[in-house]
């Protein structure tokens, strides 16, 4: 093999100097620092009488396929929210689910933490995915959420209410028995304008083209906190006073926005009069190869 030219090797230099960073996996939170699922029942969803009271299923992604265990999978989509004991946890009044990342998380790229619900849309047309004008969710669910750097002085961000459906796979139907081949990219975020109700009478495909490759999830932004970073999350639900009706929040997972996992740095100049100077050479070198 014929060795490199100097202009030859600075050309290579430029084009991997320019070249796209390959996009990484979606990171979430990665470890329960502590749970209290609080003083009342907590609750039974879709009639099943499993309380659902194991905090580490809210550790790392959410899983693209539920109903298994009941005879009845599904994939993760904005139709069919994660509904079984070991993909949901719910924190009921008083209570509260604390999560660590294991990574600091950088505040400033617009909304940072993307919380993974078990939120379903009602479906006008099943089996075929149509939500209803104004779309309507089988649950939806509010928390006082705080975030922390050290895990000792919290801010509140106050109650937020779940309610945007997830999807899983961008190439499955919306109640198919059998995982995609496409995986969503639950890093990205997602906050449709006027929020649930973008989801207004539109079916399966519409939706996918509104979600536009991101897993969904509701979107929370940390800059209103004086924060230049977080490394937990905690969910709390306060008594809401009534005796015969339980406050709860169910969470599946909890995502990070990919632009927020790391600081954004200014290009080194060196890096900058590279691939400068390195454009300039392959220029000249293709005219005098011409």
């Amino acid at each position: 093999m014929r060795p490199f030219t100097p202009i030859a090797l600075l050309c290579i230099c430029a084009a991997l100097a320019a070249a796209p960073v390959t996009a990484q996996a979606a990171v979430f939170a990665s470890e329960v620092v502590s749970y209290d699922p609080g003083v009342n029942e907590l609750p039974t969803i879709f009639g099943t009488s499993l309380h659902y009271d194991q905090p580490q299923v809210a550790v790392g992604s959410p899983d693209g396929l539920t109903g298994e265990t009941d005879g009845f999978p599904s994939v993760l989509s904005p139709f069919s929210g994660a509904y079984e004991r070991d993909e949901i946890v719910a924190v009921g009044e008083q209570g509260h689910l604390t999560l660590k990342f294991a990574a600091p998380v950088y505040v400033g790229a617009g909304y940072e933490i993307g919380v993974i619900a078990n939120v379903s849309l009602y479906d006008q047309s099943y089996p075929n995915g149509q939500a209803y004008d104004p779309a309507l969710t089988t649950s939806t669910h509010s928390a006082v959420v705080e975030v922390s750097a050290d895990n000792a002085h919290w801010v509140s961000l106050g109650s937020i209410t779940f309610d945007i459906p997830a999807n899983f796979y961008t190439d499955s139907g919306p109640f198919d028995s059998v995982r995609g081949t496409q995986e969503a990219d639950f890093g990205k975020a997602f906050v449709p304008a006027g929020g649930l109700s973008a989801f207004d009478g539109l079916d399966n495909s519409g939706i996918l083209t509104l979600l536009d490759g991101s897993g969904g999830g509701t979107w929370i932004d940390l800059g209103g906190t004086g924060l230049s970073q977080i490394q937990y999350i905690r969910f709390s639900v306060p008594d809401d006073g009534q005796e015969f009706i339980d406050s709860y929040a169910v969470i599946d997972a909890v995502a990070v926005n990919n632009l927020a996992l790391l600081p954004q740095p200014a290009p080194e100049p060196a890096s900058v009069a590279l691939l400068v100077l390195g454009g300039a050479a392959c220029s000249v070198w293709r005219r005098r190869r011409s």
